[in-house]
């Protein structure tokens, strides 16, 4: 449960301060947070007794997960990483002039 809410947490802050993540970073959270979020759900069926006489399906969850998990990892590991393109035009240069002029005419107004 601990794992899932600090990968939860990870995810919501870098969403909320814009972190550009690399491709191996994204990878590896995302394919922890699959793997604690479907283990987390199978301990709370075996938990609850549901399938406590099919034991061996939610093994097999688990197991499955975990491969998919491998191939989420590979997947971010060997594809490519995009590089940021750089605009083409130039950002105009800071005129501190036109700047105090403007706002002196904002506040005779």
């Amino acid at each position: 449960m601990v794992e899932c809410g600090l990968i939860l947490s990870l995810f919501l802050f870098a969403a909320y301060f814009k972190v550009a993540w690399d491709n191996f970073a994204f990878g590896i959270a995302l394919g922890r947070g699959v793997s604690s979020s479907v283990h987390l759900a199978t301990w709370a069926i075996m938990a609850s007794g549901a399938l406590m006489d099919s034991r061996h399906l939610l093994d097999f969850a688990n197991l499955a997960t975990y491969h998919v998990c491998v191939l989420i990892w590979l997947y971010y590991f060997l594809v490519p990483q995009k590089n940021a393109t750089k605009s083409a035009v130039r950002l105009p240069e800071h005129n501190l002039e036109v700047w105090n002029r403007e706002l002196e005419r904002l506040l005779q107004q």
